[in-house]
């Protein structure tokens, strides 16, 4: 059972650290017009992601309640798990990523769509922010605005990574300036995050162990938050790596290079996004 909450988990965060990537990569106005259409379909197939993985969280949801994994013995006890605080979240999660799929359909025009897709994420991730530890303080809380800095800038770092690796710099011409253009954005939006990554992430690790950080290492949880910040700090030195180099002018090899190390960045944040989701699923006493 826990090997299916990590599996939801991480999908979850995978894809929802995409949506975050795609649409601040749409407000960058340092892309071609043709890659415009390729963010908003990767927006929206991610969204899509998390309409298939949530309702399959409140399943496994329903099934740790219930005791069984059998549809018969669920279907009854849905209202209530529903009337639970983690299933009115997960349910406000899903209509706000329903609500964003169906976006696509919408007649818009491209400013009307980014405004109306970045409202339906700003109000996911606050829905999301209020789910596991963080609530366990109460609704509002500092752990909640703790877990809602981090949700945001840990995803605006790892999804930018991974819609760059995978989506934009294999559609751009290595010839022109515009990867360079791109490449410099894209280390500005990770730097800024990666600092609030930091502090939300401390500030969210001091508040659920209370200050106590010494039995860290003596329990399961502590010991995967360990091993998550040391792939961050690994993630922090490929990126401060290509800061260094695209300061100045490209030269071929030396984009090469840089592109090799964001597909390599790409693998960690994978890692990472995958320990978080891990986390999210374990006590951390």
């Amino acid at each position: 059972m826990l090997t299916l909450h990590i599996a939801c988990s991480s999908t979850s965060d995978i894809a929802f650290s995409i949506m975050w990537g795609s649409i601040l990569a749409l407000y960058w106005n340092a892309l071609p017009h043709s890659l415009l259409s390729i963010l908003y379909k990767v927006f929206h197939a991610a969204a899509l992601t998390l309409c298939m993985a949530l309702p399959l969280q409140l399943l496994l949801l329903a099934a740790d309640m219930a005791g069984t994994m059998h549809w018969s013995e669920l279907r009854p006890i849905l209202p209530d798990v529903l009337a639970t605080h983690a299933g009115s979240v997960l349910l406000s999660q899903f209509i706000c990523v329903f609500l964003t799929s169906l976006s696509s359909l919408l007649p818009l025009g491209p400013w009307s769509r980014r405004s109306f897709s970045s409202a339906l994420l700003l109000a996911l991730t606050t829905f999301k922010a209020t789910a596991g530890h963080a609530a366990s303080d109460g609704t509002f809380s500092l752990r909640e605005i703790a877990q809602w800095l981090h949700l945001v800038s840990i995803a605006s770092w790892a999804g930018g990574i991974l819609l760059a690796a995978w989506f934009i710099l294999p559609h751009l011409d290595r010839e022109s300036s515009m990867p360079l253009t791109f490449l410099r954005r894209l280390s500005f939006q990770c730097t800024l995050f990666l600092a609030l990554v930091f502090l939300s992430g401390a500030s969210n690790t001091w508040l659920v162990t209370e200050g106590q950080l010494a039995p860290l290492s003596s329990s399961t949880w502590g010991t995967l938050l360990i091993v998550k910040i040391a792939f961050v700090l690994f993630a922090l030195r490929i990126g401060f790596q290509n800061r260094r180099d695209i300061q100045g002018e490209l030269t071929t090899s030396t984009q090469a290079v840089v592109i090799k190390r964001i597909r390599l960045e790409a693998l960690v944040m994978l890692v990472i996004l995958c320990a978080s989701g891990w986390l999210s699923n374990l006590s951390p006493t």
